[in-house]
């Protein structure tokens, strides 16, 4: 339930980001007549996966019967793969009753993914409101962003790799596959893999081995995720900033929640600015809606801050993760490195795989960094 909060927490932010919807910022309709029980919310990406009893992947082969406005009541759908249990070939799905959300709208013969709960063999419903658990997206919308829009096929293999994922018995194992392909080379895939390493359900401590804990599986994603130049769509930018930054060292996590109050979309820079004020206490005069001339003057006020604030982490923090270049796990450091190159905007070809011996050697051009900077900045001494 942690991780369905937090996904409608996001999506209430991401509401005024897409097409300004204020009705959709973040919601539970109650509604008894739909078949899905006393609560229906609105679901992200990852929540559909894995709130859904069954994944569906086929074509319609027939529409009705429609009810007196004309909206159709089931669909029969033919299934031609499935996910979370095995389905029929000719699926019966009920549709959810019309709400605030438009109602799904199919086409005999017409190929899709559907999301569904309360699944048997033979029957099942359309998971959500209106079209929520239909997919391919056709277009973006309020509740589903750009990064979401994605071919039918695109869909289905991160369905497949996100699953897999989840079948995986090591934090290792999952944090090197989160930072592969399907999910690095798609958009949609960064989606995916960030609402997963923070949807906390699938990670249980007592089921889970490897020196490595969620912790550091999390940093490694963040970190992966901001060395790579691929743009990211608006959805994973918000996961970043909110899900993973506040678990960051502050010498990373503060100069990226003070770049996100330039961003062009306001969800971005409301998300920016309420996790700044909850960790400092300061807002500057900071309003994210306000015009970019008066953003700006206080963005200077953030970085004139940052620049007082910062010498102070780096004493704290990179001590530590020049340890973690010499921890007994692979994946600690790795991600101690991948860290540092951030802070540092410099690499110096540390190998977390390489032998001890080269290890240290590499480690030492670290130390050597950080003596220099030390130097050249008293305040980090």
């Amino acid at each position: 339930m942690a991780g369905r909060i937090a996904g409608i927490w996001i999506m209430g932010m991401l509401a005024m980001t897409v097409v300004n919807h204020e009705e959709g910022q973040g919601r539970a309709v109650a509604n008894q007549a739909s078949g899905l029980g006393a609560l229906t919310a609105s679901f992200t990406f990852i929540q559909l996966v894995f709130e859904s009893d069954a994944i569906a992947v086929g074509s319609v082969l027939g529409i009705g019967p429609a009810d007196a406005a004309g909206t159709p009541g089931q669909i029969v759908f033919g299934v031609s793969e499935s996910f979370h249990r095995s389905l029929d070939r000719k699926f019966v799905v009920d549709l959810p009753v019309a709400g605030l959300e438009a109602p799904p709208v199919f086409q005999a013969g017409e190929s899709c993914i559907l999301f569904l709960t309360r699944a048997t063999e033979s029957h099942g419903t359309l998971i959500g409101m209106g079209d929520m658990g239909k997919w391919p997206r056709r277009a973006r919308s309020w509740l589903f962003t750009p990064g979401h829009v994605q071919p039918l096929e695109t869909v289905t293999s991160i369905i497949r790799a996100i699953l897999k994922v989840d079948r995986m018995s090591s934090y290792e194992q999952r944090a090197e596959a989160l930072t592969a392909p399907p999910f690095v080379q798609n958009r949609l895939g960064r989606i995916a893999a960030l609402q997963y390493g923070t949807y906390l359900e699938r990670w249980p401590e007592d089921r889970l081995s490897g020196e490595a804990g969620l912790g550091t599986v999390q940093a490694y994603l963040a970190a992966r995720t901001l060395l790579d130049e691929a743009p990211l769509d608006v959805m994973a930018e918000v996961e970043m900033i909110h899900q993973y930054m506040d678990a960051m060292p502050k010498s990373i996590a503060l100069p990226q929640w003070i770049h996100a109050l330039a961003h062009p979309e306001a969800g971005v820079r409301s998300t920016a600015i309420a996790l700044l004020a909850s960790e400092t206490g300061e807002d500057f005069g900071y309003d994210a809606r306000a015009e970019e001339s008066e953003r700006a003057e206080a963005i200077d006020l953030w970085e004139d801050w940052l620049e007082r604030q910062l010498p102070a982490h780096l004493k704290q923090e990179v001590p530590a993760l020049l340890a973690g270049l010499k921890s007994s796990s692979s994946l600690q450091r790795r991600t101690a490195d991948l860290l540092l190159q951030i802070i540092s905007g410099q690499e110096i070809g540390f190998n977390a795989d390489d032998p001890e011996s080269h290890r240290d050697a590499a480690a030492l051009q670290w130390e050597q960094w950080w003596k220099n900077v030390q130097k050249e900045s008293p305040g980090a001494r």
